[in-house]
């Protein structure tokens, strides 16, 4: 039997509990994740991509939304079919992919529209200068 003695606040070791149960998570096989640029776009029926979803799960963090996160993407993807989803590729990371999902439109000359970073459930919006004219937020 092994004892671990752990001091702190009940906050702390709700916190560590909960990253300790995102070290065990099983990890899908590398053959499930995407591969580094990958152009991902939503099956015939309208959901996900398996490899996609597979990669929001090896990567979510403690406390990150899962299901706030697949609802992103899906909106994301369901924008229009110029709209891809990528996962890059890192040294730093035992399955050799980012830690973040990349947004992009195809032919648009922009590059990345938006990083969805399931780690920590947060993300970046780019918005092109040319398309700053048409946001509803714009000061007149």
């Amino acid at each position: 039997m092994k004892l671990t003695e752990l001091e702190g606040t009940p906050a702390e070791l709700a916190e560590y509990k909960l990253l300790i149960e995102t070290a065990e998570r099983e990890r899908p096989a590398v053959n499930d994740l995407p591969r580094p640029k990958e152009p991902l776009k939503l099956t015939e029926s309208g959901e996900l991509p398996q490899k996609l979803v597979a990669f929001i799960d090896a990567h979510l963090g403690a406390g990150a939304d899962r299901e706030y996160i697949l609802d992103a993407l899906r909106g994301a993807l369901r924008a229009g079919p110029e709209i891809e989803a990528q996962v890059g590729s890192s040294a730093k990371t035992a399955d050799g992919l980012s830690t973040y999902v990349t947004l992009v439109r195809r032919k648009s000359g922009v590059g990345a529209l938006s990083y969805l970073e399931p780690q920590n459930g947060g993300s970046t919006h780019r918005v092109p200068l040319t398309e700053c004219a048409r946001l509803p937020w714009r000061e007149a």
